[in-house]
């Protein structure tokens, strides 16, 4: 009810961040509008697909087909990219995103990314 920033993280699914983000907004009641939602892509996949390193170091000892099922997990096509970040701005409403670059995603690829979400 008083933060500025709010920050929803773990490696859930994507409903799994849309009901944080939910409880989130039922909690922030009228001053949810002064608060910024924030998510980290911690693995993004974009030029790799198969690299889920930064996820394995979370979570070693994790199945790949859950990991791949986690909302952090940012792979697919740039444009694919782009369509589920933009899902989680309008459908959720996070209005605030960082990418945690990894060798799985050049920084062509990551600059093609931002310009496709603008």
């Amino acid at each position: 009810r008083h933060a500025d920033i709010i920050s929803v993280g773990g490696l859930g699914t994507e409903g799994f961040l849309a009901d944080r983000m939910n409880y989130v907004k039922s909690q922030a009641a009228e001053r949810l509008t002064d608060i910024e939602l924030a998510f980290t892509f911690f693995q993004v996949s974009l030029d790799h697909h198969d690299d889920l390193s930064a996820l394995h170091m979370v979570q070693p000892d994790a199945d790949e087909t859950d990991l791949r099922q986690a909302a952090t997990l940012l792979d697919g096509s740039v444009g694919e990219a782009a369509d589920r970040v933009r899902r989680y701005r309008d459908d959720i409403g996070i209005s605030y995103f960082t990418f945690h670059k990894t060798e799985a995603t050049s920084w062509e690829t990551l600059r093609k990314l931002v310009d496709a979400i603008r």
